[in-house]
C-alpha cells in the first residue's frame, strides 16, 4: 500500500511543481482574452468579467454589462527522469469559463456576480508514462464596489469555489506495472477578495488587491485494480495571491503593469484520509 501512496505523492510533486502558463496553479496571465493579450495586467484596468479575478473595485468604473465567454487552454509538458530520459505529454485542452454581470445601483454602489476559474492545471502522460492529472477551481463570485470619493473605490467579493481533482497513475513492482490507482474527488471551498482603485490623475489609475487562499474540502473514491476501491477525503488548499497594478491612458494607447505574488507557503501540506487504507500527508515542498 505504501508503494502506491508514494507514486501518488510523486505525481503531485512532479506535476504541480511544474509551470503551467509559467505560473504553476496560478496562471500569471490571469483570465480573459484582454488581460492575456496584455501579458496579465488587469488589477487597475480590467473592465469586463475578469474584474472578478483581478480586483472587485474595478466594477465601480465598469458600468452595466453582461458577458458570457471563456478561454480554451492547451498545455503540453516535457518530463525528464533522473536518468535523463525524456517523456512528452499529450496536448491537453481545457475550457475555462468567464461569465459575469454588473449593475450600478446608484452613483456610489455597483453590484455584480461572476463565474471565474482562477486555477486550472493538468497533464496527460498516459501514452508515455501512464500518468494523468487534472486539477481545477471554479468560483462563483458575488461582489460589491463602493465609491468612497469620485477618485477612490473599494471592492469586496465573497467567493464559493468548486474544486475538482482527477489522478491516474500506475502501481509498480519495479519495473512491472501491476495495477493502476485512479482517483477522483470534488468539493467546495470559500474565500474572499478585497480591492482598491485610485484614479490618481485623469490618465493614471492605481489598484491593489488581496485574494485569500481557498480550502476545498474534497471527497471521492480511489480505485486500485484488484485491491478494490476506497472512499477518501482531502483538504486541498489553492494558493491565495495579492498584487498591485497601474494603468496609464494616452489617447487610444493603454499601458498597464501588474506585480502579483502567489502565497504557496500556506498550502504546503495536503492530508488524505482513506476510509480503510492508511492515511497519508503529502508535503508538496513548493519552490
Amino acid at each position: 500500500m505504501k508503494k502506491h501512496l508514494l507514486w501518488l505523492a510523486s505525481l503531485i510533486i512532479v506535476l504541480l511543481c511544474s509551470d503551467a502558463e509559467a505560473g504553476g496553479l496560478n496562471p500569471i496571465n490571469g483570465v480573459g482574452a484582454r488581460a492575456k493579450g496584455m501579458g496579465g495586467a488587469g488589477i487597475a484596468v480590467a473592465d469586463d468579467a475578469s474584474a472578478f479575478y483581478f480586483n472587485p473595485a474595478l466594477l465601480g468604473d465598469s458600468g452595466n454589462f453582461a458577458q458570457v465567454g471563456g478561454d480554451f487552454l492547451q498545455a503540453s509538458f516535457v518530463y525528464k527522469d533522473p536518468t535523463g530520459k525524456q517523456y512528452d505529454s499529450e496536448k491537453s485542452g481545457y475550457f475555462v469559463p468567464l461569465v459575469g454581470a454588473s449593475y450600478k445601483v446608484n452613483p456610489k454602489m455597483t453590484v455584480g456576480l461572476g463565474v471565474v476559474t482562477p486555477n486550472m492545471f493538468g497533464a496527460d502522460f498516459k501514452d508515455t508514462m501512464g500518468f494523468y492529472s487534472k486539477l481545477s477551481l471554479t468560483q462563483i463570485a458575488p461582489a460589491v464596489a463602493y465609491k468612497i470619493t469620485d477618485n477612490l473605490t473599494l471592492g469586496l467579493s465573497l467567493k464559493a469555489g468548486y474544486g475538482q481533482i482527477e489522478l491516474s497513475q500506475p502501481t509498480l513492482i519495479a519495473p512491472t506495472v501491476v495495477s493502476r490507482l485512479d482517483s477522483k474527488a470534488d468539493g467546495w471551498g470559500y474565500s474572499n477578495q478585497v480591492g482598491i482603485l485610485w484614479k490618481a490623475t485623469s490618465w493614471l489609475k492605481l489598484g491593489a488587491m488581496y485574494q485569500s487562499k481557498t480550502k476545498a474540502e474534497m471527497s471521492g473514491t480511489a480505485n486500485l485494480g484488484l485491491v478494490g476501491s476506497n472512499d477518501f477525503s482531502a483538504d486541498f488548499y489553492f494558493p491565495g495571491y495579492y498584487g498591485v497594478g497601474a494603468g496609464a491612458t494616452f489617447g487610444n494607447l493603454l499601458i498597464a503593469l501588474d506585480v502579483i505574488r502567489s502565497d504557496y507557503g500556506s498550502t504546503d501540506k495536503t492530508s488524505i484520509d482513506y476510509k480503510s487504507w492508511p492515511d497519508n500527508t503529502l508535503t508538496l515542498d513548493w519552490q
